[in-house]
C-alpha cells in the first residue's frame, strides 16, 4: 500500500510517498505528466499545463515527488490524485 502526504511550497507541492513505492516507477511516470507529456493516468491531463518541473528524490519505500509551478495548488493537487489510482500505474 500507498500513503502520500500533499504539501504547498513556495514554487509547487510536494508530495510524499512511503509505502510500497520504487523510486524509478515513479521517476517514469513524472516524466510524462508535465506539459506535452502523456500521462498514464487520465485524470492528470487538467493538472499537468500547471506543471513547469518535477523532482523525484528518495529511495524506495520514501520517495518525494516535487512539482514546480507558480499556479500550483495542494487542495486541487490532492483533488486529482483521489480520482487516480496511483497503484494501478506504478
Amino acid at each position: 500500500m500507498i500513503q502520500k502526504e500533499i504539501t504547498q511550497t513556495a514554487d509547487g507541492v510536494d508530495i510524499h510517498f512511503s509505502g510500497d513505492i520504487a523510486k524509478a516507477k515513479l521517476e517514469a511516470m513524472a516524466s510524462n505528466c508535465n506539459s506535452g507529456g502523456a500521462c498514464s493516468c487520465e485524470c492528470n491531463s487538467d493538472l499537468k499545463d500547471h506543471i513547469k518541473h518535477v523532482d523525484v528524490s528518495g529511495v524506495d519505500g520514501d520517495v518525494t515527488l516535487s512539482l514546480k509551478g507558480e499556479t500550483l495548488d495542494a487542495s486541487k493537487v490532492e483533488t486529482v490524485m483521489a480520482e487516480c489510482d496511483m497503484e494501478k500505474h506504478l
